[in-house]
């Protein structure tokens, strides 16, 4: 993820209760800010270098998102009592590995 890309996500997560208009406008310049990660996706599908032979960009983009999204709503429910900085880790490894695997080291 670039710095550019990380700045925009955690200024967009901070808004105080953005409303799901804002939420989509977001998105959506976001998904379409990124033409080269799905030429990445549509190039690993090709050469079957993903897992899955049926995953497009969307479905990428959206699980991607998604699953931080969610991390932020936990860090809200846990009322901010933390820095919500500490959650990379969780989300890199999330996300280059999966949740479960066989053989991956694991990162504790």
């Amino acid at each position: 993820m670039t710095r550019t890309i990380a700045i925009l996500l955690l200024l967009f997560l901070t808004l105080p209760s953005a409303g799901a208009s804002l939420r989509d406008v977001f998105f959506d310049h976001l998904r379409q800010s990124l033409p080269m990660i799905k030429e990445r996706v549509i190039a690993l599908n090709r050469d079957a270098r993903i897992r899955m032979d049926n995953l497009n960009f969307d479905s990428a983009f959206y699980g991607i998102f998604g699953f931080i999204d969610g991390v932020y709503y936990k860090w809200l429910r846990y009322g901010r009592t933390y820095d919500f900085t500490d959650e990379i880790p969780v989300v890199q490894d999330v996300l280059l590995y999966g949740f479960v695997g066989e053989g991956l080291p694991h990162p504790g």
